[in-house]
């Protein structure tokens, strides 16, 4: 299964990145391999959010996002696409344990109306 993690870094020592669509990198894990791929976000000082990001992880094939917080237009495509929203914390290590033992809890509606500041 594919999963991506919002990462303030490109490495699985990264902290979480809770926003987003404005996040720096995004972490893709292969759960089966444990092969991981870090994209950084060009997008992250644009004024759309998280649409491009939703489109990008749903032509990946990822099937499991976490994050800290999603706005309405990005949950709508993730929601359409089937790709499960998970509430990450600390380090992206961490937060993949967490996930394997199903200690993570699922965002069920958008978090945030508008973007979140740094």
């Amino acid at each position: 299964m594919k999963v991506a993690v919002t990462s303030e870094g490109n490495s699985l020592e990264s902290d979480i990145d809770f926003r987003f669509g404005k996040c720096h990198y995004l972490i893709l894990v292969d759960l089966k391999t444990m092969e991981l791929t870090s994209v950084c976000n060009e997008e992250n000082d644009e004024s759309c959010g998280g649409l491009p990001l939703a489109r990008f992880l749903a032509r990946e094939g990822v099937k499991t996002l976490i994050t800290g917080h999603v706005g309405p237009n990005a949950f709508r495509i993730l929601s359409d696409e089937k790709i499960k929203i998970l509430k990450g914390d600390v380090r992206i290590k961490v937060v993949l344990e967490k996930l394997k033992k199903g200690e993570l809890h699922e965002i069920s509606s958008p978090s945030v109306d508008n973007h979140i500041e740094r």
